[in-house]
């Protein structure tokens, strides 16, 4: 038996996102960000306020958020990110969101919140690990990471969920993600039971739920779903 893989159009009628995007004004540089993504079944977002009613079931946490743009101006609602009050808008859904859905289809969850190793929008992988770095290295600029000291109020606000809900990584396998990883995968392990696609003889390195192959793409889909259902 096939295994089912829902399309993009049917999820699309099934989940909304939002999110808060923001930019960083550095040394003459702006810098396009998203801190949290919401995911949403249509039922769970009509009485989505983003003000900490309706926890997630589970949250992801991925390299960056890559293409990530807001789906129109306007079109927000309020939420809260720490200690502020953020906007939250609807985004355009991207293909790594799709998986995503795609496990929330199959575990029957309606609200899954998406954090990030780096905040930083940019959907080139080397152009984003070059720029991360050389803010890092150049600048002393550690705060476009939720997993940075500077940060820590607002990743313990963004790692509230539901009982037991499970800490998914996929964040993928390149080694010049070694230094956000270090930083943040203690931080999660500390946080509850973390789940995901683990590189074979890797400690800390998560597939990403986008490989290129589409073979690749439904196994993902199908082995983090049985990993979860397992519990």
């Amino acid at each position: 038996m096939s295994f089912p893989f829902v399309g993009a159009p049917q999820l699309r009628e099934r989940f909304l996102a939002f999110a808060h995007f923001y930019d960083v004004h550095l040394h003459g540089e702006l810098l396009p960000c998203r801190s949290v993504l919401e995911i949403l079944s249509l039922v769970q977002a009509q009485g989505f306020d983003g003000a900490g009613r309706g926890l997630p079931n589970a949250i992801f946490v991925m390299m960056n958020p890559g293409s990530s743009r807001p789906l129109a101006i306007g079109n927000a609602i309020e939420g809260r990110s720490g200690h502020s009050t953020c906007r939250l808008v609807a985004t355009r859904p991207d293909t790594t969101q799709y998986q995503i859905m795609r496990i929330m289809d199959r575990m029957g969850w309606n609200h899954v919140r998406v954090i990030n190793l780096s905040d930083i929008r940019e959907s080139r992988s080397s152009v984003f690990m070059d720029r991360y770095r050389a803010l890092e290295g150049g600048h002393g600029y550690r705060a476009h990471s939720m997993f940075s000291s500077e940060r820590r109020a607002e990743l313990t606000q963004a790692l509230k969920r539901k009982k037991d809900g499970p800490l998914v990584l996929a964040w993928g396998v390149h080694p010049k993600l070694t230094p956000l990883i270090r930083e943040a995968l203690p931080l999660m392990q500390a946080a509850g039971r973390c789940f995901g696609m683990l590189q074979q003889g890797s400690t800390d390195k998560y597939f990403h739920p986008l490989p290129m192959l589409q073979t690749d793409k439904v196994r993902w889909v199908r082995e983090l779903s049985a990993q979860l259902q397992g519990g």
